[in-house]
């Protein structure tokens, strides 16, 4: 439905759909995409990896989040290069994505209704996560989230055990927790790991460039 949308809106444009995210990252480059409109929800890789690795190229697309869902991580993200919105997956799908086509077009970012409000809020709050938490804290988040160990967080980043544990115990402090649990609830009710029915619970990494 989108690509029918953008081939009718965009007659002149050269537009491509994939079904995962590194078929898409493979296409982006080979074509030197202007845009990319990523869904988060992908069958191999999470959307995050996959804007990650489009910012990392020369000249970056401009990425337009699509998602059915609104957490806090997937907000927080859509703000951050290269990164330009994020648009609910709803019935006004298609005005949202005029609208967002002109904004890509004017160099400014577009967030439809629903992700505006729900950012406004999430920033208001004293208590939002990126308003506590360092950026090395927010990297290991996902993994905390996930239940993995603090042997099995260093060895897949590097670094010590006794490192990790140091950082999720004064992660826990800043949010108020006193059990893991209550950090692993608190992680996937933010986005930070995605559970679906029937898959396994997956981490979303969350990389941000520095403050």
């Amino acid at each position: 439905m989108v690509g029918h949308f953008l081939a009718d809106r965009l007659p002149a444009a050269k537009i491509r759909a994939e079904a995962t995210g590194r078929t898409g990252i493979a296409a982006a480059r080979e074509m030197q995409a202007d845009l990319v409109l990523l869904d988060l929800s992908l069958p191999d890789i999470d959307g995050f990896e996959v804007a990650d690795q489009l910012g990392q190229e020369p000249v970056p697309p401009l990425v337009i989040l699509l998602s059915v869902r609104m957490e806090d991580a997937a907000l927080y993200r859509a703000g951050l290069p290269p990164c330009c919105g994020f648009i609910a997956k709803n019935y006004q799908i298609k005005d949202n994505l005029a609208q967002a086509l002109d904004a890509a077009a004017a160099g400014l970012p577009f967030f439809s209704p629903e992700a505006r409000l729900a950012m406004r809020q999430m920033r208001s709050s004293p208590d939002a996560f990126f308003k506590i938490l360092s950026l090395t804290e927010l990297a290991l988040v996902p993994h905390l989230g996930l239940g993995a160990s603090d042997d099995e967080i260093a060895a897949e980043l590097g670094g010590k055990p006794l490192t990790i544990r140091n950082h999720r115990r004064r992660i826990m402090e800043k949010l108020g927790f006193h059990r893991s649990i209550d950090l692993i609830h608190w992680a996937i009710a933010r986005g930070f790991v995605v559970v679906s029915p029937g898959c396994k619970p997956t981490l979303r990494r969350v990389r941000v460039p520095a403050r």
